[in-house]
């Protein structure tokens, strides 16, 4: 009988995927230098949305409302355009990191340009699937918490089923929503985690930036392990339970 990795085995296990290719978070330096200078020029309204800004939340839905039509009006279109491609190419790094880590998980090494070229086909399907997402959890945010994690939840592993399985967005997001429903307190304990850390170092100017998007690697990194483990194929840690005598 297959036993599950149990969560500080998955946090463990994605550590050493990362050490021993450390080349998996060399993407994320592309986003992080647009977000960087963006900042420097001064366009941090729209962006804090997109890298972890959640102080909202503790307001009503109504005051979220009128702060988010304010935000909305301060902000130019390149300010916009701004955003949207930083979460194209955060969707791009997330797409090459599970692929490279799907790999490593199985005892290969596949290098960024190897991992783009096995992606290059699925990424425009990837990328609308990703902003969709992130729409969800954008639009959860009034009714704050839980608007903010159902879809969190339940479509964490959309990305891995559309690159490894190799399915449909329709399907992507249906085959997500199954898996993460037979695991959604391990996935939601991760998450809880994952924004607290987020939360804490966005409150550190430009530094938080850069550890924001490095977390967001990480969290692709252990997401996989747990799709590998809980959704498809040969779990990650395979470790059988011994026969009773």
């Amino acid at each position: 009988m297959v036993i599950e990795l149990k969560i500080s085995e998955i946090l463990s296990k994605s550590v050493d995927i990362i050490t021993g290719q450390p080349e998996i978070l060399l993407p994320y330096l592309v986003p992080i230098v647009v977000s960087l200078a963006a900042s420097w020029g001064g366009i941090t309204n729209m962006l804090g949305w997109g890298v972890g800004r959640f102080y909202p939340l503790g307001r009503t839905p109504l005051r979220y409302f009128w702060y988010l039509v304010t935000s909305l009006r301060n902000v130019g279109v390149g300010n916009l355009a701004a955003w949207i491609a930083v979460l194209i190419l955060l969707a791009i790094c997330v797409a090459l990191t599970i692929v490279m880590s799907d790999a490593r998980l199985s005892g290969r090494a596949v290098r960024v340009g190897e991992a783009f070229d096995a992606t290059i086909k699925a990424l425009p399907m990837f990328i609308v699937a990703f902003l969709v997402s992130w729409l969800l959890k954008f639009c959860g945010l009034f009714v704050f918490w839980v608007g903010l994690f159902i879809p969190a939840v339940l479509l964490i592993f959309v990305g891995q089923v559309m690159l490894l399985e190799k399915k449909d967005i329709f399907d992507s997001f249906s085959r997500s929503y199954d898996i993460a429903r037979a695991n959604w307190v391990e996935i939601l304990l991760l998450l809880f985690v994952f924004l607290i850390i987020l939360v804490l170092v966005r409150t550190v100017p430009l530094v938080g930036i850069v550890v924001a998007f490095f977390l967001m690697g990480y969290s692709t990194v252990v997401f996989t392990v747990m799709y590998r483990d809980r959704g498809r194929g040969e779990p990650a840690g395979k470790r059988t339970r011994p026969e009773s005598q």
